[in-house]
């Protein structure tokens, strides 16, 4: 097996395990919403993705990425039209932080990136670290600003699973994210060092705080 070709070879396995899990059955094939009367899911799912299609798919991948992005969608399609913390919502979200964990393990040679092959450098483990302690420097408006941040780019890292917390998974966020919600908390607490009332901070449209009785659980 060449070099170039490994990150393939890493993927298809990865693959054949989950496609070989008899908890993935849901994902095997499309929904098959006529059938079953779900009349609305095409108005909320609007890009359809099964392990049925990745598998047709897996030889015609260019990058590690395009697989990555393909096996994501499956589970964010899945957690998209369930209700949160229903079976087949927590079954997604279990299923995708585990191929998260798996995928850690991956090199694209076509890129030298690690697990999402986004080619940005993955985060060390004292930039983490640092990473934790800042969310608990913070207010609820910025801590509302980054689960948004994450909901919205990188699903996997975040269990809302439970009522009275929030919890995220540093290790499930992929480099590209982790850098990006990284500047925003830094920079949110250096308005706060500043006096200027910061991490109070800047918030985008549409972002709303962390409930006060809501809990976050970083690790």
């Amino acid at each position: 097996m060449s070099a170039s070709s490994a990150w393939k070879e890493q993927c298809k396995k990865i693959f054949d395990a989950f496609r070989a899990d008899k908890q993935c059955e849901p994902f095997y094939v499309a929904v098959p919403w006529k059938e079953y009367g779900l009349f609305d899911y095409p108005t909320i799912v609007k890009n359809p993705m099964d392990f049925e299609m990745v598998g047709k798919k897996m030889r015609t991948y260019a990058s590690a990425k395009e697989f990555v992005d393909d096996m994501r969608l499956v589970f964010h399609n899945c957690m998209l039209y369930n209700q949160e913390g229903s079976d087949y919502y927590v079954l997604a979200d279990r299923m995708a932080k585990s191929f998260e964990k798996k995928m850690l393990k991956v090199v694209d040679t076509s890129t030298g990136a690690i697990g999402d092959g986004s080619g940005v450098k993955p985060p060390t483990f004292p930039e983490k670290a640092k990473f934790s302690e800042g969310l608990y420097d913070v207010t609820p408006d910025v801590l509302g600003t980054i689960v948004s941040m994450l909901d919205e780019k990188c699903e996997a890292a975040l269990d809302k699973t439970t009522m009275d917390e929030v919890e995220i998974s540093i290790d499930l966020i992929d480099a590209a994210t982790f850098r990006e919600v990284d500047a925003y908390l830094k920079s949110q607490i250096a308005l706060l060092k500043q006096g200027g009332g910061g991490a109070g901070g800047r918030k985008r449209p549409g972002d709303a705080p962390l409930d006060d009785a809501k809990r976050l659980k970083a690790h």
